[in-house]
C-alpha cells in the first residue's frame, strides 16, 4: 500500500537550518560581547591601577609647584612645569596644525582633480599619518633645533630664507616652539584626512541646490558644506589633540625639558609624557616614582576628557540629523 508524499522532510530541514542560523547568530553575539567586555575591562584595569597608584599624590604642591622646588633628591616636588608646558605646546600646535589640516582636507575633497599634484598631496598625508612619531621628532630637530651654520649649500640658503619668515626656525637649542611644531606635524595629516572624509559625506543635493540658487563655489563651501560637516571636523580636531597630548618621542628631540616653570616658548619646556620618560630613566627614587604615577594619571584624565568631548559632539551630530 503506497503512502502519499508529505512536506515533512523539507519543513524539518528548514527548521534545522533556522535553528543552526540562530545558534550561529547567538554564538557570534556572545563572542563579540565577550571581546567588547574584555576591551572595557582592560581600559578600566589600566585606568584603575594608575588611579590607585597616583591619586594619593595629587595635591596642591603637585599642581602649583615645579620640579625646581625640590629641596633634596628624595623630597616630593610638583609638576606645574610639565602641565603648563603640555598645555602651551598643544595649544601652539593646534594654532598651526588645525588651519593647515582643515585647508588641506578641503582641497583634497573639493578642489583636487585627478592630477598628479592631488595624488602627491594625498600620498604625503597618508605617509605622514602612518609615520612613527620618532621620525617626526628627528625631522623637527633638523628644521627647528639644529644650528643654521651646520647647513651647507642649497639647504643653508633655504633655511636662511625660512628663518626670515619664522625666527624660531634653526634656533640651535630645544624650545617650546620646536616641540609645538613637531606635534603640529602629527596633527596635520589626522585632521586633513578626517576633514576630507567628512566633507565627502555631505549630500551632493545640498551642493547642487546651493549652486542652483546662484551661489558661487566658495559661498557654497563656507555657507553650506562646512556648517554641515562642522561636527565631524571638530571631532577630528579633538581626536588629533588627544593623540598629540600623549606623544613623547617628538619632544625628546625638540622640547628639551625644563625643571622650572616657563611660559616662554623660546626656551626649553617640559611636558607630562616627557617627565614620565625622564623619571623612569633616572635612578629609582620613591618620590620620583610617585610623581610619575601622578603625571600619568593627569595625562590619562586629559586624554579621557578629550575623548568624552568627541563622544558628546558626535552624539549631538546624530541628534541634529
Amino acid at each position: 500500500m503506497s503512502t502519499l508524499p508529505t512536506n515533512s522532510s523539507p519543513a524539518r530541514r528548514q527548521r534545522l537550518y533556522n535553528l543552526k542560523a540562530r545558534l550561529i547568530s547567538w554564538g557570534m553575539i556572545i563572542f563579540c560581547t565577550c571581546v567588547a567586555a574584555l576591551a572595557v575591562f582592560c581600559l578600566f584595569a589600566i585606568f584603575g591601577y594608575i588611579f590607585y597608584r597616583g591619586a594619593e599624590y595629587l595635591n596642591w604642591n603637585f599642581f602649583f609647584h615645579s620640579q625646581a622646588s625640590r629641596r633634596h633628591p628624595s623630597a616630593p616636588s610638583g609638576a606645574a612645569n610639565s602641565i603648563v608646558g603640555t598645555l602651551i605646546m598643544v595649544g601652539l600646535a593646534s594654532i598651526f596644525g588645525v588651519p593647515v589640516g582643515i585647508l588641506c582636507g578641503i582641497y583634497l575633497a573639493e578642489y583636487s582633480r585627478d592630477a598628479w599634484f592631488s595624488h602627491l598631496v594625498r600620498l604625503v598625508v597618508d605617509v605622514l599619518a602612518g609615520a612613527p612619531s620618532i621620525l617626526v621628532g628627528v625631522l623637527a630637530y633638523e628644521i627647528f633645533v639644529r644650528r643654521i651654520n651646520l647647513y651647507h649649500g642649497f639647504a643653508l640658503r633655504l633655511m636662511r630664507a625660512v628663518k626670515m619668515v619664522a625666527p624660531f626656525v634653526a634656533k640651535g637649542d630645544p624650545s617650546g616652539w620646536a616641540g609645538a611644531m613637531a606635534l603640529a606635524f602629527i596633527m596635520c595629516p589626522i585632521i586633513a584626512r578626517t576633514t576630507e572624509e567628512i566633507i565627502k559625506l555631505v549630500p551632493a543635493h545640498l551642493r547642487e541646490a546651493s549652486l542652483g540658487l546662484g551661489a558661487s563655489r566658495t559661498q557654497t563651501l563656507f555657507r553650506v558644506i562646512l556648517p554641515t560637516a562642522r561636527a565631524g571636523i571638530i571631532t577630528g580636531i579633538m581626536l588629533a589633540i588627544a593623540r598629540i597630548a600623549g606623544e613623547t618621542a617628538p619632544l625628546l628631540f625638540t622640547a628639551g625639558g625644563n625643571n622650572y616653570l616657563s611660559t616662554d616658548p623660546n626656551k626649553p619646556m617640559s611636558a607630562l609624557p616627557f617627565e614620565v620618560y625622564k623619571a623612569y630613566q633616572s635612578p629609582p627614587r620613591p618620590s620620583w616614582q610617585h610623581q610619575t604615577w601622578a603625571c600619568m594619571l593627569v595625562l590619562i584624565v586629559l586624554i579621557l576628557i578629550f575623548n568624552l568631548l568627541v563622544r558628546f559632539v558626535s552624539r549631538n551630530k546624530m541628534k541634529v540629523r
